[in-house]
């Protein structure tokens, strides 16, 4: 499957890339089209000669020999299908080479985590004071949707809150946010205020004493505005 990629066509949804791989790699691509079928007449021809319990083991064998070949003759990584794989014993040590084609890690999604001094307050507070919605639960945590990610509040903290570290979460009208969340005992720390930077802003705090920021996006901030006219 992965030689017809290479010699035959792109990846969808990533033009280009295979092309790029052929080109460098054009010397690898050639020597592996031809032995790739020929390998598989090779088992069919082994199966004519022996019988299938010796002729299976053999074969696998040869899979876990071809790799520890491969893995020698290039150093500790190679390119399989448009991912870099490293073996893990010398990952962290080396670099890949200059016509290696390197790709970006792939985020597949994100979360806060908070480690709660007690837990059962911290969540009480963050699903039933702030409203978040559960996104699910287990055994000594609760994951809660936070916008576009999420918070999990997860095991018990000992050394507190730091003022270096804050939740930012933008609603659509901080005041009335705030005076919701008065009518339920939440004083802010900072009521809402027009920022230097143009947002909309308040404070409040967990019972941690995580600084939380309720961000309201004026209708004229530059945020607001659509790039894709420009």
């Amino acid at each position: 499957m992965l030689v017809a990629v290479l010699v035959l066509g792109e990846r969808p949804g990533r033009p280009g890339l295979v092309g790029k791989l052929r080109r460098e790699h054009r010397r690898e691509v050639l020597l592996v089209c031809p032995l790739s079928p020929l390998a598989c007449l090779l088992v069919l021809f082994a199966l004519r000669l022996a019988p299938v319990s010796l002729v299976a083991p053999a074969r696998e064998l040869s899979i876990v020999l071809g790799s520890l070949a491969g893995w020698l003759l290039l150093g500790g990584g190679t390119l399989v299908g448009g991912r870099a794989v490293l073996c893990s014993c010398c990952s962290g040590s080396r670099r890949p080479h200059s016509h290696e084609t390197v790709l970006p890690m792939d985020v597949l999604s994100s979360r806060v985590l908070v480690h709660p001094r007690d837990p059962d307050v911290t969540k009480a507070f963050y699903r039933d004071t702030l409203g978040l919605a559960v996104y699910r639960e287990f055994p000594g945590g609760t994951v809660f949707f936070l916008g576009g990610g999420f918070l999990e509040v997860v095991g018990e903290g000992r050394t507190g809150a730091t003022p270096d570290m804050a939740l930012w979460l933008q609603v659509r009208d901080v005041a009335a946010a705030v005076a919701e969340l008065r009518a339920k005992g939440v004083e802010p720390v900072k009521g809402p205020q027009r920022e230097p930077w143009g947002l909309d802003e308040a404070w409040i705090s967990d019972p941690d004493g995580t600084r939380i920021v309720l961000v309201e996006i004026p209708s004229n901030h530059p945020l607001r505005v659509d790039v894709r006219s420009q």
